[in-house]
């Protein structure tokens, strides 16, 4: 009796074993097949594509002709990117130690432009948040999270969150503290302070896997998708 059920047990595990690699190799060809993912180096083509979503469309020989025009702008881009590098670590007494302007934030391609960074939702429809360091390596983060009432009273939604859309706070009077906002795919607006953002690509730059992000409304964590 003992012998029929360790070959019981046995059984069961090999079954569960099997099903566990099954659902791997399914996820890993099939699920995760048209995901995208973090890359450690991207070509200046894509990395124009990000900024211009409609070089899509161009001819070939415009493509190049856009290409060489965005070149350009990656330089400088790569020059904000060493300026905020420069300017983050000044001492917290200083009142406006990081003013940001037009030239360092702005709507671009399907998200915002931050210091020589682009932010903005997964070209897979899945939701997610890519942070791009121009001329430099993209990461691709899913999003966890809870979702409260104002002033965190109670937890409303605890679970994934999809991210529609990355746009600048239009808010004049705001912006310097909440810079952007993002839009899931339910309509809610997130707000993010400065600090959030300015930890976002520190944490981006550390090459970071799994980091909290903190809205006004959700406690978000973010995993980066290899």
């Amino acid at each position: 009796m003992k012998s029929y059920q360790n070959k019981t047990l046995l059984n069961v595990a090999i079954i569960i074993g099997g099903s566990f690699l099954v659902f791997e190799f399914a996820k890993k060809f099939f699920i995760d097949k048209d995901s995208e993912k973090s890359e450690t180096k991207i070509s200046d083509e894509e990395t124009a594509k990000q900024m211009m979503p409609s070089l899509q469309s161009l001819s070939p020989a415009e493509q190049m002709l856009e290409i060489k025009k965005m070149n350009r702008q990656i330089e400088t881009a790569i020059n904000s990117q060493k300026k905020y590098n420069q300017i983050k670590d000044l001492l917290k007494s200083d009142k406006t130690p990081n003013q940001i302007d037009a030239t360092e934030l702005k709507n671009q391609g399907d998200g915002v432009y931050y210091f020589g960074y682009n932010l903005r939702p997964s070209n897979d429809k899945k939701g997610r948040l890519v942070v791009t360091k121009i001329g430099g390596k993209k990461n691709v983060y899913k999003i966890f999270g809870n979702l409260y009432l104002p002033f965190k009273v109670k937890s409303l939604y605890d679970g994934a969150f999809s991210i529609k859309k990355v746009e600048i706070n239009p808010s004049e009077k705001s912006i310097q503290e909440t810079p952007i906002k993002l839009i899931d795919n339910t309509g809610k607006t997130l707000f993010v302070q400065k600090k959030e953002l300015d930890n976002l690509i520190n944490r981006f730059e550390e090459n970071s896997k799994k980091f909290k992000f903190i809205t006004d409304k959700a406690d978000l964590v973010l995993t980066k998708v290899i």
